[in-house]
Parts: C-alpha cells; structure tokens; sequence
C-alpha cells in the first residue's frame, strides 16, 4: 500500500449515483467491464479524466485517456 498511497493523493468512495452511472455505462458500451464502469463513473463524478493502469479497457471509453 505504500506505494500506491506515494502516487495517489486522493482515495474516493463509491457514491449512489455512481452506480447508477455505472450501470448506464455497461448497458452503452458492451465492451467495458462492470468494474471498469464502476471506476469511469467516479472518474467522470470527480472530473478526472486519466487513469493509470494496463488495462485496456479503458481505452474505448470516450473522455478517458489511459496512462500506462
């Protein structure tokens, strides 16, 4: 956790909303991951628009930039 915790200076919480975003989320694009969604909807919520990680499904969401 130490490390994560040296690169990162905000942790967020999941809110309501953000599930519902979520949902709204898989059920438009059928290539993203329930967990992904559940990530891009507290992004969008937190105006955040990169995200760190290998994981390639985010890359066909729009307003994301992946940084790998």
């Amino acid at each position: 956790m130490t490390l994560l915790t040296s690169i990162c200076d905000q942790v967020a919480g999941i809110e309501p909303g953000d599930v519902t975003t979520a949902r709204d989320l898989v059920l438009a694009e059928s290539t993203i991951s329930a967990r992904d969604a559940v990530h891009v909807a507290v992004m969008r919520r937190l105006g955040c628009r990169q995200i760190l990680t290998f994981d390639h499904g985010y890359d066909q969401v729009p307003g994301i930039d992946r940084l790998s």
